[in-house]
């Protein structure tokens, strides 16, 4: 009996030991846990920002660290700030810039879709800020035959659009 009393006994006091939380921080936003992954040079922050306080509604965030070196991500944090402090503006930049490129091509688009449809109809999912400067943006969509649709703001000002179609092609053009 005072075997299974001791095998038992060190089984509970292991489950006492609390998780150690891997590494985050948390904002206003958002919390945000630290990713790596040297293969690709990722390193930086990921969380779910809740755009209206559902789940169904929420976004990815990624910022960069300021260096594959360090844990700080000041830099990627502070051009967060300064676009979630105008969030709607640069949404609706790219999403015009994507409207006027799908309209452009009318076998990507339904044709029952206006041009006001289409604009709603682009869902904001992921954003990425990089350490270089470019920011990402990837969106979900009714109303067009295409899929994986992200948006490349370069550090240069130039954007460009990458998508798949109905045949599984990858595309990529400036917007």
């Amino acid at each position: 009996m005072g075997l299974f009393s001791k095998l038992f006994r060190k089984k509970e006091e292991k489950e006492k030991i609390p998780k150690e939380e891997p590494f985050h921080f948390d904002s206003p936003y958002c919390r945000f846990y630290y990713m790596s992954n040297p293969n690709t040079n990722e390193f930086g922050y990921e969380g779910e920002l809740l755009l209206s306080g559902d789940w169904v509604d929420a976004m990815t965030i990624y910022l960069d660290t300021d260096s594959p070196e360090t844990l700080e991500a000041n830099i990627c944090y502070t051009r967060l700030q300064d676009i979630l402090s105008g969030r709607e503006d640069i949404n609706e930049e790219v999403k015009r810039s994507m409207t006027d490129y799908f309209l452009s091509r009318p076998e990507l688009t339904d044709d029952s879709c206006t041009e006001q449809e289409l604009l709603n109809g682009f869902l904001l999912s992921w954003l990425g800020i990089f350490r270089n400067g470019e920011i990402k943006l990837s969106f979900e969509n009714s109303g067009i035959y295409a899929d994986d649709i992200t948006v490349l703001l370069k550090a240069d000002g130039t954007k460009e659009i990458k998508y798949t179609d109905d045949n599984y092609e990858e595309h990529c053009d400036k917007l």
